[in-house]
């Protein structure tokens, strides 16, 4: 107590958590420190041997029905976002945008997972680092972006500056592969390798909706709303 006043010696508030600069007591040892040891089936792990790994996401910028980024293929089956979105599903953004100009992505990686807690955090170093992106577009064209050093943060991962990375453009609607992989130090001088293989859409999204919402209680004998008012699909079309 503080005169009237209760606070947490952990620094919660209720559905909340301490960022930095508001205060906190809890600690985090740094990533860098190393623990060998025996594994519960016997094997001897070497720490110095572990080539840490960091989830990328690509177009976390970009609004798609609510859902913000696409995670790489080898990262789905331990990591996923939550957008709150009632229907998680594959991002699908514009050729274009409202005026008819032909719209542009930035493809370097963000972490959401830095998004969190402050305090949690990785301390990265924003000026190491480098990524290589291949882009395969929906005809089976093959473009090397090349490989750019890291050189700065921006938003919550690095950015290469390199235009080729932060204002790639789409030439057709369809479905785009991207393999975009690289590495980036913290500033212990440990390396976290991160990227992998990201798939998305470039098509126009049209929007579908029935009479009946999403959630609706059904009494014993009820049925389902057959009206339909909308549409909602997508579809890789010509403009």
């Amino acid at each position: 107590m503080a005169g009237s006043s209760r606070y947490n010696l952990n620094g919660y508030g209720f559905a909340s958590r301490p960022f930095l600069p508001d205060v906190g007591t809890y600690f985090y040892s740094p990533v860098a420190i190393e623990a060998s040891g025996v594994r519960a089936s016997g094997r001897l792990v070497n720490a110095s041997a572990i080539q840490a790994r960091f989830p990328w996401v690509l177009l976390a910028s970009y609004n798609s029905n609510g859902y913000l980024g696409v995670v790489a293929d080898e990262d789905r089956a331990r990591f996923a976002l939550s957008n709150r979105s009632i229907i998680p599903d594959e991002v699908i953004l514009p050729l274009y945008n409202d005026a008819g100009a032909r719209l542009s992505y930035s493809l370097e990686p963000q972490f959401p997972a830095d998004t969190i807690d402050a305090l949690q955090n990785i301390a990265w170093n924003w000026s190491s680092g480098e990524m290589s992106a291949v882009v395969v577009g929906p005809d089976g064209s093959r473009v090397d972006l090349g490989t750019a050093a890291f050189v700065a943060k921006s938003g919550n991962g690095p950015t290469t500056k390199k235009a080729s990375l932060t204002a790639w453009q789409p030439h057709m609607y369809g479905r785009y592969t991207v393999t975009a992989t690289g590495w980036i130090d913290d500033a212990f001088g440990r390396r976290y390798r991160g990227g992998g293989t990201y798939r998305f859409w470039i098509a126009k999204r049209m929007t579908l909706a029935t009479a009946t919402f999403q959630g609706q209680p059904y009494p014993v004998g009820s049925t389902y709303g057959a009206t339909r008012s909308s549409i909602r699909r997508f579809r890789p079309t010509s403009r």
